[in-house]
């Protein structure tokens, strides 16, 4: 069975151009059909830009999922901060208060102790208050 080069090239630019997509089976099917080295050599790089193409969407596609995977575990994180229930209704000094212990506070200067608005916490949540570096 022989024939011209110009009846090989008509039928390889046929099968090509009926094709646009190339799966793998076809792709592999093609790169085994006994034709001469150029034509090997042009469907074997449509195999290439396949794989070349397949492996630029997969890497689109992993960049896009982690994206939206960083945005669920934010949100995520997010919705729990804001179910958290803030009572506040018990002190420190209450909470510490229940389980025998001392919760204290060190003085950083005697002058806090002239503010109203610190006396008033420290008096509250603390029941215990250490002189620190004033007994050096």
């Amino acid at each position: 069975m022989s024939s011209s080069p110009e009846t090989h090239e008509r039928t390889h630019d046929a099968a090509l151009e009926s094709k646009t997509y190339y799966d793998r089976n076809s792709v592999k099917a093609m790169a085994n059909i006994s034709v001469p080295l150029i034509y090997k050599t042009a469907v074997k790089s449509t195999k290439d830009s396949y794989q070349a193409t397949h492996q630029t969407t997969f890497l689109a596609n992993l960049e896009r999922n982690m994206k939206l995977a960083i945005v669920i575990v934010a949100l995520a994180t997010a919705a729990y901060a804001v179910k958290i229930p803030c009572t506040g209704t018990t002190s420190l000094r209450e909470e510490a208060a229940k389980k025998n212990l001392l919760f204290g506070s060190g003085a950083i200067n005697p002058a806090y102790l002239d503010d109203a608005q610190f006396k008033a916490v420290l008096s509250k949540q603390f029941n215990s208050l250490s002189p620190e570096n004033e007994l050096k």
